[in-house]
C-alpha cells in the first residue's frame, strides 16, 4: 500500500519507530517535487524525531496500561464485601468503595476530608478520644491496628464494626492509611442468640433434674409415703414424665449436633400404606391427647421411602405444638392424602394462629415467637422437623390464618416405580 497516495514521489526518507528496543512502525517523509534530495542532516532530524515519537507512544502504552489496571482494581475494590478506603496524611479520602461507604451510611467521595474518630463510639457507647481511634493508632505506631467500635451513622443507631488500619506511604508528610471495615451486626446478632440459647437450654434441663431430684429427696425423706401407694404413684409419674422430657430436650441436641456435622443418617424403609402408619406412629399420642385428635386418610396413598422413628418425631412435634398452642376446646385435625405425585400429612388446630411476621422465622434454629414465651422449649422442633423432612426429599410450610387455623403440611415423594419393593 502507498504510504502517499496521489503524486508519484521524487524522494522519500523513512527511519523506525521504536518503543523499548522493538520497531512498532516506521516514518516517512517524502518530496513530490523533482530536484529535491535529503541530506544526512535531515536522516539525523528524521531519527531524531523517531526517538522523540517513539518516548511519546512507550509513554501512551504505559498510560493506557496503567488505565486499564486503575480499571480492574477499581472493580475489585468496589465488588469486595468488606469496607474498603484510603486516607492520607491529611485525613482526605483518597478512595472509598460502595461497601465502605454503605457501612458509614454516608455519601463518601474521594477528595473530601473525613474524621472518621467523630462518629466512633466504644463498644459501651463511650466518645472515642481524639487521637485514639485506629487511624492515628496506626499512624503512630506505625503498625496495623485492629478493633471493635460502634459507628454512628445519620440515618439509624450506631452499627457494630471491626475496623482494622494499616498505616501506608503517600508521598504525604504523615503516613496515609488503609482502611478496612467490617459489618458485625450478624454477628452480634448470632453471638446475642447463642448466650439466649445457652441461658434457655440451661433452664429448660435444670427445671425437668429439679422435678427429679425434689421427687426423690421427699420419697427419701418421708419412708411413710410408701405405704400410700397412689400418693407415691404419682410422685413416680411426675419424675417418669420429667425424665421423659429431659430425654427429649438432650435428643433434640444431640440430633441438632449430627445434622450440622452432617452425620444424622436415616433408616429408610418402604411404607406401602402411609394413612396407617400415620394412625399407629400416632396411636400412643392419641391416648395422652384424647379424642380431640382425629386422623382422617383420604383416598389411595403412593408407596413412600421413609424412616419410622424420624417420621414419628416429626408427627409428634406438630401435634404437640398443635396441643400446646391450639385452642383446647377444638380438635386437632391430622388429615393424610395424595397430591402432585407426593403422600401429604397436614396437622390443623384452631386457635390463636401465628402473627404473619413471625411465619418467616418460624423454622429458624432457636427462635420462637411472641406466643411461645413461657411455653417450654429451645426453639429446636420445627428447625429438627424441616430438616429431617427435608433429609427424606420432601418438604414441611405452614399456613396460617390469625384468629382461625394453622396448618403445618409434610410432603414426601412417592417410591419410584423402579424401586422392587413398591411393586403391588
Amino acid at each position: 500500500q502507498p504510504v502517499f497516495p496521489g503524486q508519484p514521489l521524487r524522494a522519500l526518507l523513512g527511519v523506525p519507530l521504536q518503543v523499548e528496543g522493538q520497531t512498532v512502525g516506521g516514518l516517512f517523509v517524502a518530496h513530490q517535487r523533482a530536484g529535491r534530495t535529503f541530506t544526512t542532516v535531515d536522516l539525523h532530524l528524521a531519527h531524531l524525531l523517531a526517538a522523540h515519537v517513539g518516548v511519546l507512544l512507550a509513554h501512551a502504552r504505559l498510560y493506557a496500561q496503567e488505565a486499564r489496571a486503575r480499571a480492574v482494581l477499581e472493580a475489585v475494590l468496589g465488588a469486595a464485601p468488606v469496607g474498603l478506603a484510603v486516607l492520607d496524611g491529611e485525613g482526605r479520602l483518597r478512595h472509598v468503595n460502595p461497601a465502605f461507604a454503605a457501612l458509614s451510611g454516608q455519601a463518601l467521595r474521594p477528595g473530601q476530608p473525613w474524621r472518621l474518630c467523630a462518629q466512633l463510639l466504644t463498644p459501651t457507647g463511650q466518645p472515642v478520644p481524639a487521637g485514639q481511634g485506629p487511624c492515628g493508632r496506626a499512624r503512630r505506631s506505625g503498625q496495623v491496628v485492629m478493633g471493635e467500635y460502634l459507628l454512628r451513622r445519620p440515618d439509624g443507631p450506631p452499627r457494630p464494626v471491626r475496623l482494622l488500619a494499616t498505616p501506608v506511604a503517600l508521598g504525604d508528610p504523615t503516613p496515609g492509611v488503609v482502611l478496612v471495615g467490617l459489618d458485625l451486626t450478624l454477628e452480634k446478632e448470632v453471638q446475642r442468640l447463642r448466650e439466649e440459647w445457652t441461658a434457655l437450654v440451661a433452664h429448660d434441663l435444670r427445671h425437668p433434674v429439679q422435678l427429679i431430684a425434689g421427687f426423690a429427696e421427699l420419697l427419701q425423706a418421708r419412708p411413710d409415703l410408701w405405704t400410700q401407694p397412689a400418693q407415691v404413684g404419682a410422685y413416680l409419674q411426675h419424675i417418669r414424665e420429667a425424665a421423659a422430657r429431659l430425654d427429649r430436650r438432650v435428643g433434640d441436641l444431640l440430633d441438632l449436633a449430627r445434622l450440622e456435622a452432617g452425620r444424622l443418617r436415616l433408616e429408610r424403609a418402604l411404607l406401602p400404606d402411609l394413612g396407617a402408619e400415620v394412625q399407629g406412629l400416632l396411636a400412643e399420642l392419641a391416648l395422652a391427647v384424647g379424642p380431640r385428635l382425629k386422623v382422617e386418610v383420604q383416598g389411595p396413598l403412593p408407596p413412600v421411602r421413609a424412616d419410622r422413628q424420624r417420621l414419628a418425631q416429626v408427627l409428634e412435634n406438630l401435634v404437640t405444638n398443635a396441643v400446646k398452642y391450639g385452642d383446647p376446646t377444638r380438635p386437632i385435625v391430622v388429615r393424610v392424602w395424595a397430591e402432585g405425585g407426593e403422600a401429604r400429612v397436614a396437622v390443623t388446630n384452631w386457635g390463636p394462629g401465628i402473627p404473619p411476621e413471625e411465619v418467616p422465622h418460624l423454622f429458624e434454629r432457636f427462635r420462637r415467637g411472641r406466643s411461645a414465651r413461657g411455653t417450654p422449649g429451645v426453639g429446636l422442633g420445627l428447625y429438627l422437623a424441616r430438616r429431617l423432612v427435608e433429609l427424606h426429599g420432601g418438604r414441611l410450610w405452614v399456613e396460617s390464618t390469625p384468629g382461625e387455623t394453622t396448618t403445618f403440611t409434610v410432603a414426601l415423594p412417592a417410591a419410584s416405580p423402579d424401586d422392587p419393593e413398591a411393586a403391588p
